[in-house]
């Protein structure tokens, strides 16, 4: 099944949040945790998973629309996320290279991942998907002060204050 039916539900509900003539104040911003892991539990024994977390924050306050990504081992509130990338700021191309993308990427690691720790193929991982966490907020509420930084790469950089 993969992970493109969680990531068309996400891009659905970010493109009915943020529809053209919808009221959204600026500074509003759509938060969403999701947790990837994958686990092989063909042997009796507890099984361990290898996966962790992909952080999404979309900002569509103005005509681009940016996708913030983060990636964590551990369940994180947003604003306690370490580091951000902005993943793409563009008016419609956060649907493919911002969220499905990004969720796909991170879909990808982990089974390659899992399928070196456990030594199995991929087709017998047994992957659980799961929204963790889901927030609409002010940006204040949501992450605090923020700063912006470029990184070596050229792409932006977000960091939250505490």
């Amino acid at each position: 099944m993969g992970i493109l039916p969680y990531a068309e539900t996400l891009v659905a509900t970010v493109y009915h949040l943020y529809r053209k003539g919808t009221p959204i104040t600026q500074g509003t911003l759509y938060a969403v945790t999701v947790r990837i892991e994958a686990n092989d539990y063909a042997n009796d024994d507890e099984p361990p998973s290898v996966g962790g977390y992909v952080h999404l924050v979309v900002d569509a306050s103005s005509n681009y629309v940016k996708v913030l990504a983060a990636f964590t081992e551990r369940p994180s509130r947003t604003r306690d996320v370490p580091e951000w990338v902005c993943v793409c700021d563009h008016d419609s191309a956060w649907r493919e290279d911002g969220i499905k993308g990004t969720l796909n990427k991170a879909y990808n690691e982990i089974v390659k991942q899992a399928v070196a720790t456990f030594g199995i193929p991929a087709e017998k991982l047994s992957m659980h998907i799961a929204i963790d966490d889901m927030s609409i907020a002010s940006h204040q509420d949501t992450m605090g002060p923020v700063s912006i930084s470029a990184v070596p790469d050229g792409r932006l950089q977000l960091r939250f204050s505490q």
